[in-house]
């Protein structure tokens, strides 16, 4: 609880970070929450004949990890709608690559070469797809409100392996229709 807010947010929001820090870290504040809610559960603890009001000291202490929750959980959004922006990327790169056409044996060939390792790309690409899609649940868990529009991303990029499959297809159709020109 001694971080300054402006601390970690800098240190979360410098992209360097792998997704698994946002989720410790925030499970390290919502554990602290229950600790300092439990331990300081009366607003008034006894010390012998003295009795200290806990009341501002357990609202500064939650304030504060509030502070930092919302720090760690905008953080999280932000690296998401990154990851999201990146894929939808990667998979236009793919869709470009499967819409052209072949003028010659060379860049016939170059297409069939990816045609051929785009289903190991497309792999990898899902586990990340699954793994930001975990990120959005965890959002969610931690009662984070994602607006409608990057919700709609999210999900538009789930399922963009589908949709390469189909422009797989017909980039397959392509190809031989060219190399019967050959």
């Amino acid at each position: 609880l001694s971080v300054e807010p402006k601390k970690l947010k800098s240190e979360f929001r410098s992209g360097n970070r792998p997704l698994e820090d946002y989720s410790n870290e925030i499970e390290k504040y919502q554990e602290a929450r229950k600790r300092i809610e439990y331990l300081l559960d009366n607003e008034i603890l006894k010390c012998g004949t003295f009795e200290v009001n806990c009341r501002i000291v357990k609202e500064a202490l939650l304030t504060r990890i509030e502070e930092l929750l919302g720090v760690l959980t905008t953080s999280l959004n932000a690296k998401i709608k990154s990851q999201v922006k990146k894929k939808e990327e990667e998979f236009q790169a793919i869709f470009n690559r499967l819409d052209e056409n072949p003028s010659n044996i060379e860049e016939l060939n170059d297409l069939q070469i990816f045609v051929k390792g785009l289903p190991k790309k497309i792999e990898g690409l899902q586990s990340e797809i699954v793994s930001t899609m975990e990120n959005v649940g965890y959002l969610e868990n931690c009662r984070f409100r994602i607006n409608e529009e990057q919700f709609n991303d999210v999900w538009n990029v789930f399922a963009l392996p589908r949709h390469v499959y189909f422009a797989r297809l017909k980039c397959e159709e392509t190809i031989k229709k060219v190399q019967e020109k050959f």
